[in-house]
Formats: C-alpha cells, sequence, structure tokens
C-alpha cells in the first residue's frame, strides 16, 4: 500500500557576488502508516493567537470525517506553510503583516526571547516547509504581527490579517 509522501527542493544564493554561496537542498517526507493523512487548508491568521489546524478540518482522504475527524493530539509529520501576501479569503486586498508560528502551545509574540520559546516568522510571500514530528496539532499556534525592516515589530490590531495556505502530513491517531 502507498503512503502519503511529498518531495521538494530549494536553492538560495548569498552573499556578495565575489563571495557567493549557493545552498542547495531538498526535503522529503514518506509516510509511516496508513494513518499519515494530508490535511490542506486556507486559514486567515489574526491579531489573536489561535490553532493553524483544528478539530474541525478534513483530511483529504476520509470520505466521512464523522467516523474520523482530526483530533487536538494528532500529530503533524510534515507541513508547507505559504503567507499568501493576502489580508483575506478573498485574495484581493495585500497584507504588509507578518505570521508569527509557536510550535509548544504558547501565543507566539514578536518580542519573545529564545529562554521562552522563540516563534518562527514569516513575512508576505514567505513559504516553508519542515517536520516537526512531535507537534500535536493544537500546540501549533499563529498570531500576525506589525513588521519594521524586514523583522517583527510589534503587535497587530483588528483586520490587520494574513492568510496563510498549509498542506500538512497529519498523523491521525485514530
Amino acid at each position: 500500500m502507498a503512503y502519503e509522501n511529498v518531495t521538494g527542493s530549494l536553492s538560495f544564493k548569498i552573499l556578495p557576488e565575489e563571495i557567493r554561496k549557493r545552498f542547495k537542498g531538498s526535503m522529503s517526507y514518506s509516510g509511516v502508516d496508513a494513518n499519515d493523512k494530508w490535511i490542506y487548508k486556507k486559514v486567515l491568521v489574526t491579531e489573536s493567537a489561535a490553532a493553524l489546524i483544528g478539530t474541525a478540518d478534513d483530511f483529504l482522504t476520509v470520505t466521512n470525517d464523522a467516523d474520523d475527524p482530526a483530533a487536538a493530539s494528532d500529530n503533524v509529520r510534515f507541513i508547507i506553510i505559504k503567507h499568501t501576501g493576502y489580508i483575506s479569503v478573498k485574495e484581493t486586498d495585500i497584507s504588509a503583516y507578518g505570521v508569527l508560528i509557536s510550535f509548544d502551545n504558547t501565543a507566539p509574540a514578536w518580542n519573545t526571547t529564545a529562554a521562552a520559546g522563540t516563534p518562527l516568522f514569516l513575512a508576505p510571500g514567505d513559504t516553508i516547509a519542515i517536520k516537526i514530528p512531535n507537534t500535536q496539532l493544537s500546540e501549533l499556534k499563529a498570531i500576525t504581527c506589525a513588521i519594521s525592516s524586514n523583522i517583527p515589530s510589534g503587535v497587530t490590531t483588528s483586520t490587520q490579517d494574513a492568510l496563510v495556505e498549509i498542506a500538512a502530513i497529519v498523523d491521525d491517531g485514530a
């Protein structure tokens, strides 16, 4: 039986041209068993910290979700998160706000120190792909932040949102 799989590649050019360095790499994840299932969704991240994937979200390969819904304790095995650059699900208005993501059930904050669990930061247009095999759905939190000089610089208020697109392989612990 074939299990859920994902593969991808990346390439970055860094440093001034005279000392240019290129980082090339790849990433893959192969499902462990038939319980590894895809969830795909677009999420409007707001100024209030909330779970990125919830128990109302559907597994793509399950035909009757009432029999097997996502659970808060299901583990995210692999996730791709793209900050679409938009402020709403209509994808018409541009967002100038960043997204902060935590993996430890804490509300991410723009000024958190390393000892408190520094969140991951996505600016508009950024995309990440990571393996986080010990993070439960309920622990994956996101919030918007203001951006100044390409770094998080403050909190946001109502309507200062950001739309993210997510594709994740989740271990359905059923």
